[in-house]
């Protein structure tokens, strides 16, 4: 545990023992319901912080769920903003659930993301990697089934990582099943990382950029022939694929 060292009235310090920070996956510490009540009402602005939060979440707090946020703010040491766009994350997944929020906190927490604008950034990768998920879900035609390990990757890495918008995806997505006869996941993430490791990210680029491929290797606009009779990034999809 760790120590903290308050002034009493008389002058007199007195040691005061604070949990250590949570670990990753543990939960946060159980408050009465005296102590929540006293939290609340020592607190003038958690009133609001609770209304807000119930705002997203569409629903009354019951007393384990007005604990949960006291944790955040006693416990943590979240700031009000900072919780405030957590629910408000929260509500565009469509997660609803207060345990889920706690779970989302402390994994945050123990990865040390404690800055508003860190946390911000974080959670917009979450939801555009979200987003384009079900889009891509209907382009690959998985379903509603659990995606593998490596599509999972794939597909978080495309719309998160390298913010790669829908449309040169699927431009990858055509030229992977004109290339391969089906909807290979691995061999369109090697044709999207070499459109990555070249700074391509608008289909007018990639576009662009084979067509001036052909003309300058041909020397001819209306060069014929497939995706696959090009070596524009056929070595580099060899390694990868």
């Amino acid at each position: 545990k760790s120590e903290a060292v308050h002034k009493e009235s008389g002058g007199g310090n007195v040691t005061v023992s604070r949990p250590k920070p949570v670990a990753r996956a543990a939960q946060l510490p159980h408050y009465t319901s005296e102590q929540v009540a006293s939290y609340v009402n020592a607190h003038a602005e958690v009133g609001d912080l609770l209304v807000s939060c119930q705002q997203y979440m569409g629903k009354m707090f019951n007393i384990a769920e007005v604990e949960i946020v006291v944790g955040l703010l006693d416990y943590l040491h979240l700031d009000s903003a900072y919780i405030l766009l957590l629910f408000s994350h929260c509500q565009k997944m469509e997660k609803k659930s207060l345990r889920y929020i706690e779970k989302l906190a402390i994994g945050l927490f123990d990865d040390g993301i404690m800055d508003y604008e860190e946390l911000d950034a974080h959670l917009q990768a979450i939801e555009d990697a979200s987003k384009i998920e079900k889009q891509l879900r209907r382009l690959f035609g998985t379903g509603r089934r659990a995606l593998t390990a490596k599509e999972k990757d794939a597909f978080s890495k495309w719309g998160g990582k390298w913010k790669m918008p829908y449309e040169l995806i699927e431009k990858a997505y055509e030229i992977t099943v004109e290339n391969t006869g089906g909807a290979s996941v691995a061999y369109c993430n090697a044709v999207l990382e070499k459109w990555y490791q070249s700074g391509y990210t608008t289909l007018e680029q990639v576009n662009g950029a084979i067509t001036q491929y052909r003309h300058d290797r041909d020397g001819a606009k209306d060069q014929k022939g497939s995706f696959e009779t090009d070596d524009f990034f056929e070595a580099a999809l060899r390694r990868s694929y």
